[in-house]
């Protein structure tokens, strides 16, 4: 269903992008995420981040003074050259020991519908007693507005153009099947500030979440289309219409004792 040469190449030109929106927009995450986990300085935290990017969980961690202890899978061999705590991502975490970590982390992690049941058998694997895991996903609200000048303006299949989403009831009916108990599926909107047309295409490039599913949509599109294209979008920032209404999905929940 995806393509694996498509996600590590998304995840090298994320890790080497100089974007200071997408820098920011994960910096937010990763404190969302750290509040939503409850992840305080009182004693020391041991974690697991899924599909990591870059180190700048890391980085949110020692501006709150919170002792970590930090593994990370990833599809980017740089990033784990030379470190013991990287590790080529599988979908059963299998270089992750049982019980090792106290809180796992997942921003827009790499699983298709059919492989969620796995991926969270693996999270409950590799969490301690009471230990808690937070996955985020794309929304299907996430840029409607773009999603649907896709298929009225360059007359492309939504479905093949855009990363598919996940339902929220059947997240949240997985996570309780597994184990998990005091599951929680909410959705958060971020908007993203822009100026033109093309700073949106950057920033999903940037953020590594450009389509990578095998079946994506290849079509070429003629000139006068992807004109027609950008001039409605760009329509819409001048009349403060946001295209870049990113919606999220959040998932938590805690190992059973």
């Amino acid at each position: 269903m995806y393509d694996k040469n498509k996600i590590t190449l998304n995840h090298i030109r994320s890790k080497k992008a100089k974007n200071l929106k997408v820098k920011l927009f994960f910096i937010k995450l990763f404190e969302d995420a750290i509040d939503r986990l409850d992840i305080s300085r009182s004693k020391p935290a041991s974690l697991l981040e899924i599909n990591a990017k870059n180190d700048l969980l890391e980085n949110v961690l020692k501006k709150r003074k919170i002792e970590s202890e930090i593994l990370h899978t990833t599809f980017i061999d740089e990033l784990k050259k030379n470190r013991k705590n990287f590790f080529l991502e599988n979908l059963k975490l299998s270089k992750v020991e049982n019980e090792k970590v106290n809180y796992c982390i997942g921003i827009f992690p790499i699983v298709t519908p059919t492989d969620i049941n796995i991926k969270l058998k693996s999270i409950h694997r590799v969490l301690s007693n009471e230990g808690k895991f937070l996955l985020m996903f794309h929304a299907s609200q996430s840029c409607t507005q773009l999603k649907e000048m896709f298929k009225d303006i360059l007359k492309l299949k939504i479905e093949k153009s855009f990363l598919p989403c996940f339902d929220i009831i059947s997240l949240g009916n997985v996570a309780n099947s597994v184990g998990f108990k005091n599951v929680v599926v909410d959705i958060s909107k971020f908007v993203i500030t822009i100026k033109k047309s093309t700073e949106i295409f950057r920033f999903i490039r940037d953020l590594g979440e450009s389509n990578y599913l095998e079946s994506r949509n290849k079509k070429s599109i003629c000139r006068l289309k992807f004109q027609n294209f950008n001039y409605a979008i760009n329509s819409l920032i001048d009349k403060k219409k946001y295209a870049t209404d990113f919606s999220i999905i959040f998932l938590t929940g805690t190992k059973k004792v």
